[in-house]
């Protein structure tokens, strides 16, 4: 099975919270931007003096930027995860949540994966390595939501 794919614009206007990865990406991984566009103050914090990566952490949200990737001066969205219902992605003009049925996202594909489990991959193109897995629990329903841009 193939992921769903979306055009790249569609892509970075994946919303958390009502924040485009586009504008997270702008943060650059600022703690006091991330707070400003979340309105909570993340309950871990883990930056590197280097600038090869920047790691927060809120309640239920994690969230971590790298300068390998792109660049100590503009590092970029390496991953995030999503653990609890206050966080909301919305994808297509569509929301979810942790425990929302995933049919709330509309159609898409579920991948049942080898290792058992089920999950809706999103990405832009077939070439890239970042995408968006929500994965199921038992009852089709959303357990966790990560997005990862491999290094």
């Amino acid at each position: 099975m193939k992921p769903t794919m979306l055009s790249e614009i569609d892509f970075n206007e994946i919303k958390i919270q009502n924040q485009s990865i586009y504008t997270l990406q702008a943060t650059k991984g600022d703690r006091t931007k991330l707070i400003n566009l979340f309105n909570t103050t993340p309950v871990e914090s883990n930056i590197d003096p280097d600038g090869e990566f920047l790691n927060y952490k809120f309640d239920g949200f994690k969230i971590g930027f790298s300068g390998l990737i792109g660049t100590k001066e503009k590092p970029v969205i390496s991953r995030f995860e999503i653990t609890k219902p206050f966080w909301k992605v919305t994808i297509l003009g569509k929301t979810v949540s942790i425990g929302s049925h995933y049919s709330d996202l509309g159609n898409n594909v579920v991948i049942n994966q080898e290792i058992g489990g089920k999950v809706i991959l999103y990405k832009y193109c077939d070439g890239c390595n970042n995408f968006l897995s929500i994965e199921l629990d038992s009852n089709d329903k959303v357990k966790r939501i990560v997005f990862v841009e491999p290094t």
